[in-house]
Parts: C-alpha cells; structure tokens; sequence
C-alpha cells in the first residue's frame, strides 16, 4: 500500500510518461489494434490515475469511431445493411455496420463529445492501416458527417495537432473536414478528391482557421482527372501560413509565378511539387529561399529540372529528388526517352546551384525504363559537390560505370553512404518490323511479328573498383552497381585459403601509391591496402543481373571481408531459369567462404575490443 502511495505522490507528467511507455508497448501500428485494456484498467483503478491514463488513450485516433460512441444512444444509432458482393466461398452476403443520426443533433447531445474530444491530439485515418468499410469496425454515413459538420461543436477537436485523412473517403464531405481545423493544429494531410474545387476552398479556410500549420501536405485522388493547374498561390491566402515548415503538393501542376511566391514563405524548409513543361526561368530578380533544404520535383520532361533550379535560389538546399514520369507512347518514340543532352543539363545545374556545398542528397527516378546508359559520361560535374552522402538513380535497364569513376567518386564525396545506381529487374523488351525497320513496341503487344529482345550489358565496375571506396569513404553502407564480380581481384599474402588475411598482412608494399589499387592496365594486380575493420560500415553489395560468379572465389571472398568485414553476403540476380543452376553454384562456394570470414572478424572486433578494455584497466591512474 505504501509503494502504491508513494507512486501517485508522482507529479502528473509522470504518470502520464508511464502511460504512455504502456502505450508504446503494446499498440501495433501497422494497424487500428491497440491493446487499450491496460490503459482502461488504470484509469479505473483510482481518481489520481484516470486523468493522465485517458489522455493517453484518447491522444492518438486511428478512426473517429470512438467520438460517436461519446453521443447519447437515442441520436447515434448502429444499423447493418448489405454489402456488395457476396463472401469468398459462401453464399452469405457481407454486412457492415454503419453509424447514423437518428434525429438532428442539439448542443446538449455534445457534452461528451467535448470532453473527450479535447483530448485528442492526432488522428491519423490512412486507407492502408483501415478501410472504412472493415467488418471489425463500423462506419459512419455521409449524411451523418453531413449533420455533424452543420450542429456539431466548432471545431470538433480543440485541440488537435496532427490530421491525416489519406483515404478520400472522408474527403467527399469537405464541410465536415473543415470542421477538424483550429488554431491548434500544426500537421495536415488531406487527398483531394476534386482538386480543382477542393484546393482553393481548403487554402481558405486554412489560412483565417489553422493560421499555425506547419506541414501541409495535399495528395489527391489518382482518378481525379483533370488535375489542377496553379498560376498563384497569393490568391488562394497560401501565403499567410508564415509558419509552414513543408508544403507538399506532387499533384498539382504549377507554374514559374506560383513557385517565385513561395519564396515569401520565411520558414519554408521543404516542397514538393509538380512542375508544367513550358516551366521557363522566371525574369528579373530571383526569389531567394533561404530555408529551404528539401526540393521534390515532379515533372514529365526531364530536363525541366535543371530550369526549376535556375529558378530556385536556395543557398543551403540538402535534398534534391526528381521524379520524371515521360509520356507514354506506343512504340518508345523519342518523347519518352532520356536524352544525353537531359542528364548532361540536369547535373551540370545540380553541380552549379549555390547550394552545391550543402547538397547532400540526390535522387533521380525515371520511368518508363530507359535504355542502358554509362554513367561515367555525365557524372563528373556531380564530382563537384563536396558533402554528397547519397546518390540514387533509378529507371535504366542498366547502368554502368568504370572504376576509373568510382575511384573519382571515392576522392570527392568522403561522406558517401549510399551508392544506389539500381538497374531493373526486367531487361527484355518487344520489338516489331515496320518499313524494313526494326522499332520497339509496348509490352503488351502480342503477336506473330512480334520478337522478344534481350538487352546484355557488360559491367564495367569490377571488385578492384570498390578498393578505393573502401579506402575513403568509411561510412557507406549501401552499394547498388553493376559489377563484373568474374575478374580477377588483387591478390594477397593469406596462409590458408579458407582464412582471410590478418591485418598486418594486408598492409601496402612501400612501392604502391593507394591512388593505383584499382587495375588500370595489364600490369601485375597490386596487393590489398591496410584497411581497419572499424573503418568501414558496408552491409549491403548488390552486384546486379549481369554479373556472373567470381572465377576465383577465395580471392573475391578474401578481398570483400578484408575491405567491408561488416559484409554478410552479396546479393545478386539472374538471367534466366535456364541459366539459374550454373551461376547458384557458381556462388555457392563465395557465400560459404564470405560467410565464415564475417564471422572470423566479428571475433577479432570482440577481441579487439577486449584487449581495449584490459588495457584501459591496467594502465596508471
């Protein structure tokens, strides 16, 4: 009795941090399925305990259901209707419960409501973690939300913070919606289901209503059709939310005047939008975005990013992500098709803009899948940028790059941490005969002309090219390149062929330059260069399709555990079925050997550590 004394002696902001590690621990988030009878329990054990254990459980709503449980039983009524379509393996047809008014709301039937309601800090109802239709819980009639939006208490949450509508469900009653917004409320993620009407009308009543937003975020709905084109954001009020941090709008097209005015926005940290294609340089004097550090471009041209940065001044941007999505066509004509002339302009801007020292970030999407394409042309300018941690480039049947350029890299980004140079997993495309001429068609076509293509394409990365990786860049972790992992590798002084080298043997002869530990020419390959196990973070080698078994596997395995001995395995896919047993057990005997070796140096880091400890011990205070 007395230990339970001394707890509620504990100040309420205690209490409720117990509550909420009660919270953590037991809700499942991937879905609406919190384990809220701990919580109950609690806050019916004593007077001291309800205020701090209610808070916590009614702070984070997956669904407005349980605010409707709050009204009087004569105005909320539960009825079950039939549900399209029939049960899988029955004859039964559905039924889901649905939530309805059964007269019109009185202020009086919202005591409850208010309390409860005052409670709620976020309510996050995405489509993905709940359907409004689920059979578990019941849903709520657009009528209802109808009448609630016209007699329910303004706002009908006081003080939420954070609102996520992802599913457009809800979205079809903007009224109701509106109805959630207060001064309070600093996070917002709406899908727009008619972004024409919806956008204007929300920025409105954003700006006199939830003056404090500092996330905003609109999607809208992928059948929404045609979607918004945006010229000025002043006339809407967007510019009045002086507190937003992040504005995310991917789906709706905007124009060169509409971006200049987001530069008004002081705090503006992130953006992402969609861009038009007759996006030209704004003329005169440029906005500056002196806060901004994330830019996401969505665009269907891809060299309308280069004119995007042209027009962004942004003197400390870290993030830059393009998402190209070209247009579609029959039989690949140009238009969908990333020229030269494209990456050329678009990473000579990258390397030019006045925040290449702070750019850390870079990520390139394309689809449809293009063409292989040898990166080593147009990279160089992005040797400019000093503090790149991350490269991503996504959309090419294939991408290449010699070891010349990955020693480049490996000398101007320092900081590197991920290499993401992803080639696709589909490489064969159709083509058909027209006018003596050979052309690709859409995968979809089906038909007697039609001949399947394969596209082979021969790595020029090769393991002497991840040596200077290693060398220099201690905190990648992730590589994603094409690698003709069969060459040769370096070789190197090991008493048994199934232990990799100790550390002491992996030192460089006092003859080689560590700048000439990759193979440049048929000279004699050098040995391995000293490299602390400590030194490098590498967990993740994916050397692509084309990349058949190494033909020595011990020296591969020796040279990958000596350089990354964080490295676990290597992953890898295939060609073809056919192909499958030949290159499996081509790998089989570099898996087992990479394998114990990762063990061998997660023993001498054990060991190392040990003797760090002892040695600290027993040297003199």
């Amino acid at each position: 009795m007395a230990m339970a004394r001394g707890i509620l002696d504990f100040p309420e902001d205690c209490l409720r941090n117990v509550c909420m590690f009660i919270s953590d621990k037991h809700e499942r988030r991937d879905v609406y399925m919190a384990d809220s009878n701990s919580l109950l329990s609690l806050a019916t054990t004593c007077r001291d305990l309800y205020d701090p254990a209610m808070s916590v459980l009614w702070c984070v709503l997956h669904t407005i259901v349980p605010l409707f449980y709050t009204l009087p039983a004569d105005l909320c009524i539960l009825e079950h209707q039939k549900d399209e379509g029939k049960l899988e393996n029955s004859g039964e047809d559905k039924q889901r419960a649905v939530l309805r008014f059964s007269r019109v709301p009185i202020p009086e039937d919202f005591v409850q409501w208010k309390k409860y309601s005052a409670l709620v800090r976020q309510i996050r109802y995405q489509s993905s973690t709940e359907s409004p239709y689920s059979s578990s819980l019941p849903t709520v009639s657009r009528d209802t939300l109808s009448l609630l939006a016209l007699y329910g208490p303004r706002p009908l949450a006081p003080r939420l913070k954070s609102l996520l509508f992802e599913d457009c469900y809800f979205q079809r009653c903007t009224n109701y919606t509106m109805r959630f917004f207060s001064t309070t409320l600093t996070h917002l993620w709406l899908t727009l289901v008619n972004p024409t009407y919806d956008f204007p009308v929300y920025v409105g009543y954003f700006a006199k209503h939830a003056p404090n937003l500092q996330v905003l975020v609109l999607d809208c709905n992928p059948q929404a059709q045609p979607l918004m084109k945006c010229v000025s954001f002043s006339q809407f009020g967007l510019l009045e939310l002086v507190h937003l941090r992040e504005l995310r709008i991917p789906d709706i097209e905007t124009s060169t005047s509409a971006i200049a005015e987001l530069g008004a926005l002081p705090r503006l940290q992130g953006l992402s939008l969609s861009v038009e294609t007759s996006f030209r340089k704004p003329r005169g004097h440029l906005p500056v975005f002196r806060a901004l550090k994330q830019l996401h471009l969505n665009t269907c041209h891809f060299a309308v990013a280069a004119t995007v940065l042209e027009a962004v001044f942004a003197p400390y941007l870290e993030v830059f992500r393009v998402n190209c999505a070209l247009p579609v066509v029959r039989h690949y004509e140009e238009s969908s098709r990333v020229s030269d002339e494209d990456l050329q302009q678009v990473f000579t801007a990258v390397a030019e803009h006045p925040s290449y020292d702070t750019l850390r970030q870079l990520s390139f999407f394309i689809s449809p899948l293009q063409l292989p394409r040898n990166m080593s042309d147009f990279i160089p300018p992005l040797l400019k940028l000093p503090a790149l941690t991350k490269l991503e480039i996504i959309g090419f049947t294939a991408i290449t790059v010699d070891d010349a350029t990955l020693d480049a890299m490996s000398r101007a980004w320092p900081n590197l941490e991920c290499l993401n140079l992803c080639q696709a997993v589909l490489y064969q495309y159709k083509t058909v005969v027209r006018d003596g001429r050979e052309v690709r068609v859409a995968d979809e076509e089906e038909g007697p002309d039609v001949q399947v293509r394969s596209l082979w394409v021969e790595p020029k990365a090769t393991l002497h090219g991840l040596v200077p990786l290693a060398l220099r860049c201690p905190r990648l972790h992730t590589i994603n390149l094409a690698i003709d992992s069969s060459k040769g590798t370096p070789d190197a002084q090991v008493t048994h062929s199934s232990v990799p080298p100790s550390s002491a043997m992996l030192r460089l002869g006092r003859d080689m330059d560590p700048d000439r530990v990759f193979h440049r020419s048929p000279s004699p390959e050098p040995r391995l260069p000293y490299v602390l196990p400590e030194n490098s973070a590498l967990t993740r080698l994916y050397v692509g399709m084309f990349s058949g078994p190494p033909r020595n596997p011990e020296k591969a395995a020796t040279l990958l555990s000596a350089i990354f001995p964080h490295l676990h395995d290597v992953s890898r896919s295939f060609e073809e079925e056919g192909d499958w047993p030949e290159i499996v057990q081509g790998w089989v005997h570099f898996d087992v050997l990479l394998r114990h070796f990762h063990v061998i140096r997660f023993q001498e880091q054990t060991w190392r550590r040990k003797l760090a400890v002892a040695s600290t011990s027993a040297s003199p205070t």
